[in-house]
């Protein structure tokens, strides 16, 4: 139906709109302080198709890329290429960096290992990501133990010994180049 495209088009192009105006906004009122380091738009974003690459046009805008994502219980290797880390290259811009600001898989996960492992070597291996940092939960710690109500949650935590342990094994990984930046 050509009257639902053109509302769907519409709509995309007052979403992106506004999204540019907010960010310009916001970037000259900091760069007005004297400002000067990298500004990341937001972490949010469309879910497919045309309206992503809208969003992604207005976060390349105000600078760094970022974007969060949340992963199951189930392993990341279970469906080739849906591990929620294969459609991330198409949220990068090549004349901008690349973050994951914050992610994390389900708080019962058997895979928590593995779900490190595998975004190091896929994001900083072969998609090339500047940055990512492991989204801690929403408690805190408390005199070096997680609060009761998050001890469901603390299999996941950054603070759990057996995710903080894998670090050092994981910058060795990056550093040593053991997986290659693919070609665009």
């Amino acid at each position: 139906n050509p009257a639902l495209w053109q509302r769907a088009k519409d709509t995309m192009e007052f979403c992106y709109g506004k999204e540019l105006e907010f960010y310009r906004l916001c970037r000259d009122r900091i760069r007005a302080t004297g400002y000067t380091g990298e500004l990341i738009s937001s972490n949010w974003k469309w879910e497919s198709n045309v309206p992503h690459y809208y969003n992604l046009a207005a976060d390349r805008d105000a600078g760094v890329i970022d974007r969060h994502r949340y992963l199951g219980n189930a392993s990341l290797l279970r469906v080739p290429g849906g591990m929620h880390l294969a459609d991330t290259s198409i949220m990068q811009c090549a004349d901008r960096p690349f973050m994951f600001s914050e992610w994390s898989q389900g708080w019962a996960s058997p895979c928590t290992i593995e779900s490190r492992l595998i975004y190091a070597a896929y994001g900083f291996g072969l998609q090339g990501w500047d940055a990512s940092t492991q989204f801690p939960g929403g408690d805190f710690i408390e005199n070096g133990l997680p609060p009761i109500n998050s001890v469901m949650q603390y299999n996941n935590q950054v603070f759990n010994p057996v995710v903080t342990a894998l670090y050092p094994f994981i910058l060795r990984q990056i550093y040593r180049g053991d997986v290659a930046e693919g070609t665009i």
